[in-house]
């Protein structure tokens, strides 16, 4: 509810003024519960098909960044670099935080699963779909990219072409060698985390910074969010 941007997070309440404004009536949307509040069970048909046990709770975890961030571990003192179709970072925070900052910093607010803490968080760009769009006029595998960028040794600016990657318009790439474009790709996509951390950092510090998803399984890509991130990085190990 939170991300709907018709919710008030602190009085808990949909804003009526918001959904009159976008031309619906706010009776239209549900009652908002905290995630984890069952909203049913594994009925006996969908265990035959999927094979589960019927009866297992169902609930709505909560927001993927959130929850992927409670998943690895994250706690007070870590921003959290989440990395996959969108890049997002956020942090967690005890107390809720000056809505009007956050505003200013353009980080929305929200709460973290189970609701013990509050969690500030702002999008860096969509790393996924500006990579795929990339790969796909190279001709190559992420994987394959990744290990010729490791030894391109240098890299073009290309932070101008990531809007138009991202928005989907036809973008050429320059002429230069696949490396070197993808570590420009990687360097320019790491300057954003870096700038979006800034906004984060200014309600919720961080001492170092997790980076989970996707991304997180790409040495060259781990290396430029080092050099540009002013935080020690940490890729968390989460077991079976």
């Amino acid at each position: 509810a939170s991300r709907t941007g018709c919710y008030d997070i602190l009085e808990r309440r949909w804003l009526d003024e918001v959904c009159q404004a976008a031309g619906f009536s706010a009776a239209c949307l549900p009652v908002v519960s905290p995630a984890g509040t069952p909203m049913g069970a594994v009925t006996g048909g969908a265990a035959r098909a999927w094979g589960l046990p019927a009866g297992i709770p169902v609930t709505l975890a909560g927001h993927d960044h959130l929850s992927g961030a409670v998943g690895a571990g994250a706690g007070a003192g870590d921003l959290v670099n989440s990395v996959g179709t969108a890049e997002t970072v956020l942090g967690q925070v005890p107390d809720a935080p000056d809505l009007a900052v956050a505003l200013a910093q353009r980080t929305p607010v929200s709460l973290s699963p189970g609701g013990r803490a509050w969690v500030v968080l702002g999008g860096a760009a969509r790393a996924g779909v500006i990579l795929t769009a990339a790969a796909a006029q190279l001709g190559r595998s992420f994987a394959d990219l990744d290990d010729l960028a490791a030894r391109a040794g240098g890299a073009p600016d290309l932070r101008d072409i990531l809007p138009d990657l991202q928005s989907g318009r036809p973008t050429r790439l320059p002429a230069d060698s696949p490396g070197r474009i993808w570590l420009g790709l990687l360097r320019a996509l790491s300057e954003r985390t870096a700038e979006t951390a800034a906004r984060v950092a200014v309600l919720a510090l961080g001492e170092r910074m997790l980076v989970i998803g996707g991304g997180s399984a790409s040495d060259p890509w781990l290396a430029e969010k080092a050099r540009a991130v002013p935080l020690p990085i940490a890729v968390p190990v989460v077991g079976q």
